[in-house]
């Protein structure tokens, strides 16, 4: 007989197997992580539920395997939200000291204040009593902070999914995203990194293709005296990439321009669209821009530099803001029709308090 344990093994190779199947066809979707962390969680349930019944009181390993499966359950239960708060709380502090008080450098404290509120106004509607068509919407507000976490969660995993190593056997084209200049013309840590990490993939592959080429995708912005691709050009060279092997994209202003106008710029110096690309940008924004490289029919995989650990937590949660942004009509559709379904709910609930059903 097929015991809940095999039961939920087998849901969970399915899961599995079927996050290596939508991974290999789409590396840049939320549902490989969805299936992944699905696969992981009832891994560990059929782990858990097929060893409790065989753990005896009197076994000298008991103690262990309660501890190391319990004991940070029960501490992640207990203290998770008041440590994620404190955590979000520090980097805010750092981020408030180290960058401009802009509202994009605080959005780790702003999203500790909301976890607080939340907390707050939850311990508060538990402690009192309403009729069922009153708690019904907060059951509805309770069930969609659920639900956006759950995204948020999924969101992370993705664009770690996405920064996966990229291994080519040939290679012919290097677009760097540009990512705005100081006042002076010069390029910022960030972007920097960018132009860095492109040098090194240009090292590894121009001996396999002498006529690679890196493409500096960033035009002149309102408040830069120079187009970023000028000075992106200026840090190659520097860094021993020849001037004969850089093209120059001095016009996009966005990131899908960077993508659109980059994918003219290697047509037309390819002669055909049949070239092999990657695309260099931050860590954390492999994932959206990798997606508008997809919308801009540019068949590239993307490559991550590495950010400043402080600043990661802020720059992961505007790239879900501008990632939850781009799919706002399909998410904000769900949302609504949600509340429909408990306005609907609230009002049978309503009719059943007075006695009409």
């Amino acid at each position: 007989m097929l015991t809940i344990s095999s039961w939920l093994a087998s849901v969970s190779a399915l899961c599995l197997l079927g996050f290596g199947l939508l991974y290999r066809r789409n590396r840049l979707s939320l549902l490989p992580s969805v299936a992944l962390t699905s696969g992981l969680a009832t891994a560990v349930a059929a782990v858990v539920l097929w060893l409790v019944p065989r753990l005896t009181p009197e076994h000298a390993a008991t103690r262990w395997i309660i501890a190391i499966l319990l004991v940070p359950l029960a501490l992640v239960s207990a203290f998770g939200i008041y440590t994620l708060i404190g955590l979000l709380l520090l980097n805010a502090r750092r981020m408030l000291r180290k960058e401009s008080r802009r509202l994009s450098n605080m959005l780790t404290l702003l999203l500790a204040l909301g976890i607080t509120v939340y907390l707050i106004a939850w311990r508060w509607i538990n402690a009192h009593s309403f009729p069922n068509y009153i708690q019904v919407f907060f059951d509805w507000a309770n069930l969609l902070v659920i639900a956006f976490a759950l995204h948020i969660t999924y969101f992370l995993l993705a664009s770690a999914l996405a920064n996966l190593p990229v291994r080519l056997a040939h290679l012919d084209y290097i677009v760097v995203l540009g990512a705005g200049l100081r006042p002076d013309g010069s390029v910022t840590p960030l972007l920097r990194r960018r132009v860095l990490r492109a040098v090194v993939a240009y090292r590894q592959y121009a001996p396999i293709n002498p006529r690679l080429k890196l493409v500096m995708a960033g035009g002149q912005g309102p408040d830069e005296v120079r187009a970023e691709s000028v000075a992106m050009a200026e840090l190659a060279e520097s860094e021993g990439v020849p001037g004969s092997a850089i093209l120059l994209d001095d016009k996009s202003t966005t990131t899908y321009e960077n993508m659109v106008f980059s994918r003219d710029l290697m047509i037309t110096d390819f002669g055909s669209g049949q070239f092999t690309a990657v695309f260099v940008t931050s860590g954390y924004h492999v994932l959206r821009a990798g997606i508008y490289a997809r919308r801009a029919g540019l068949a590239a995989k993307g490559i991550g530099a590495r950010t400043a650990p402080y600043y990661l937590p802020s720059a992961a949660l505007r790239e879900y803001i501008a990632y939850f942004m781009m799919f706002r009509r399909r998410y904000l559709t769900a949302v609504a029709i949600s509340f429909a379904l408990t306005v609907v709910a609230s009002i049978i609930l309503l009719l059943a308090d007075r006695g009409l059903l």
